[in-house]
C-alpha cells in the first residue's frame, strides 16, 4: 500500500531562545502558564517517542506526591488541548499512559538544528540563544533535564561545526564556518584561531588582531580565563617582528652645571680616596713657584732684624 500525502505542517514551536508557537495562519497558540509551556516543550522535545504521563508529572511536580502531580498533569493536558484549538487538528496526542505530538504536523526548530549536516549546515544558524531560556526554575527535575537536553543539543550542533570546519581549506570558506562555530560556543579558541589565520592569510591583518581581542574579551567574561599560549603564539606571529619590544634606552645621564676651578680640582679626586685638604699635614701640599719678576716681596716684621716666623701659603691650583 502506497504511503499517504505527508501531514501538512500546522502550528510552528520555537524552542530555542524565548518559546513561540503560531499556526500557519499567524494565530499565537502559546499556552499562557509557564508549566503549560514547559509541558508542551517536553513532549516536543520527547519525539518521535511518546512521553510517559508519570515521567512528565515527575518533571514538572517533583516535590508533590504522585496522585497530586498526576492530578496536575490532567489539568494541564486540558489547558494545552485548549490552547492549540486554533490549529483545527488533534495536534497533540493522548492515551492514557503516553502524550504525543502528530508526527509531521508540527514544524519544531530543534529537530531542524538536529537534522544538520555538513553538507546541509544551514539549520545551525537556528541556534541562536539558549533552549528554553524563559522556563528556567520550573521546578529541580525540570531544571536539571533542562541542562542535560541544552548539553545534548550543543554537543551536537558543535560536532557539525567543527567538522565543517575542517573540510575548510581556503579563507574565503573558513572565515563563515568558523563564524558559525562561534555562534554555537563562543569560547571555541580553536573557531577563533582558524578566524585570525583566515584574515591573515588574506592580508587582512588588523581584522586578525581584533579577532583576538574579542577572543580575549569571550573567555575573560565566559571562564574567567585568558587565551591559552597557542592563541597567544598565532597572535605573534600575525604581528610579525615589530611586535617585539625594543629594550628600554638606559637613562641619560643627569646635566651637571659648569664647575669652577675649584670643583674641578675636586673632581680629579678619585671616588675611593680622601680628598687632601691644604691644611692637612699628612698630605703633600702644593708648591708655588715664582721667577724673580713675579716674586712677591717679603714681608717684614715689625722688628729689625727680628727672624722671619714661617708661615704655611695657601695656593689654589688652577686647571690652566
Amino acid at each position: 500500500m502506497p504511503p499517504g500525502p505527508p501531514t501538512p505542517i500546522l502550528v510552528r514551536l520555537r524552542l530555542i531562545g524565548q518559546m513561540e508557537a503560531w499556526t500557519v495562519t499567524s494565530e499565537n497558540v502559546l499556552p499562557a502558564g509557564r508549566k503549560t509551556r514547559a509541558l508542551l516543550a517536553a513532549i516536543a522535545l520527547s519525539g518521535p517517542r511518546p512521553a510517559l504521563r508519570g515521567r512528565l508529572a515527575e518533571l514538572l511536580w517533583s516535590r508533590r506526591p504522585e496522585e497530586q502531580a498526576r492530578a496536575s498533569l490532567r489539568q494541564e493536558i486540558h489547558r494545552l488541548l485548549e490552547v492549540l484549538s486554533p490549529a483545527k487538528s488533534d495536534i497533540l496526542q493522548v492515551t492514557r499512559d503516553h502524550l504525543s505530538l502528530k508526527p509531521g504536523a508540527i514544524w519544531i526548530d530543534v529537530e531542524e538544528v538536529m537534522r544538520a549536516t555538513t553538507s546541509e549546515p544551514a539549520s545551525l544558524s537556528l541556534l541562536d540563544g539558549e533552549l528554553l531560556e524563559d522556563l528556567a526554575g520550573i521546578d529541580p527535575a525540570f531544571d536539571m533535564w533542562l541542562t542535560g537536553e541544552r548539553e545534548r543539543l550543543r554537543d551536537r550542533a558543535r560536532g557539525v561545526a567543527e567538522a565543517l570546519l575542517r573540510e575548510q581549506s581556503e579563507p574565503d570558506g573558513t572565515i563563515p564556518a568558523a563564524q558559525r562555530l562561534l555562534q554555537i560556543d563562543r569560547a571555541h579558541e580553536g573557531a577563533w584561531r582558524a578566524l585570525m589565520r583566515a584574515h591573515a592569510n588574506q592580508g587582512e591583518r588588523g581584522m586578525a588582531i581584533q579577532a583576538y581581542d574579542r577572543c580575549r574579551a569571550v573567555l575573560a567574561d565566559l571562564l574567567d580565563a585568558a587565551p591559552s599560549a597557542e592563541t597567544q603564539r598565532l597572535l605573534t606571529e600575525i604581528r610579525g617582528p615589530s611586535s617585539h619590544r625594543l629594550p628600554a634606552r638606559p637613562p641619560a645621564p643627569p646635566t651637571q652645571a659648569p664647575s669652577s676651578n675649584n670643583d674641578r680640582f675636586m673632581d680629579d679626586t678619585p671616588a675611593n680616596e680622601a680628598r687632601p685638604t691644604i691644611d692637612d699635614p699628612a698630605q703633600p701640599q702644593p708648591v708655588a713657584h715664582h721667577d724673580a719678576a713675579t716674586r712677591p716681596p717679603r714681608r717684614q716684621s715689625g722688628r729689625l732684624g727680628a727672624p722671619l716666623r714661617s708661615r704655611r701659603v695657601r695656593f689654589v691650583v688652577g686647571a690652566g
